[in-house]
């Protein structure tokens, strides 16, 4: 053990840093080399999923009594306009609605309508039985005749 040293002081010559000391330096590099490196930089990072996708909804009735409402055209206005013949036995169906507020307008040759019209407003689900009475229209005619007079038996002005 001569020649081995314990515990004794190194000159500052061939003085080794203590573990702390080391820890400290790679500390403080490593922060000089985050905010040095990183100033400026951004990043884009482009998503693989598609947008989501818009929430639709349907609107649907039916136009009764079927000879009224067969073949009967149904007008949606609103926030989307359209216009689509109702089924033989008076159905329709609006579909592919976004969110908002329409009004449902029937009409066919021949035939009033009670409602006239419907509001309806789409916000969270579909909406069904905007239902409509088709009332026929009162024929009206009128009967003319036409007689022919004997001479002589004529007005005279």
């Amino acid at each position: 053990m001569d020649n081995v040293r314990r515990n004794q002081a190194l000159p500052k010559s061939q003085a080794r840093p203590d573990k702390a000391s080391g820890f400290v330096l790679v500390v403080l590099f490593l922060a000089a080399s985050l905010a040095a490196g990183c100033s400026g930089v951004t990043a884009t990072i482009q998503s693989t999923n598609p947008p989501p996708q818009t929430q639709t909804y349907s609107i649907s009735g039916t136009v009764a009594p079927a000879a009224g409402g067969s073949g009967a055209t149904v007008t949606l206005g609103g926030a989307t306009t359209t216009k689509i013949t109702a089924d033989s036995s008076g159905n329709y169906t609006f579909i592919g609605l976004t969110a908002g507020a329409y009004v449902v307008t029937p009409s066919n040759t021949g035939y009033t309508f009670n409602p006239s019209s419907q509001s309806v407003t789409l916000s969270t689900a579909d909406v069904t039985a905007i239902d409509f009475n088709a009332v026929p229209l009162q024929p009206h005619s009128a009967v003319l005749s036409w007689a022919a007079s004997s001479p002589g038996t004529g007005v005279v002005g």
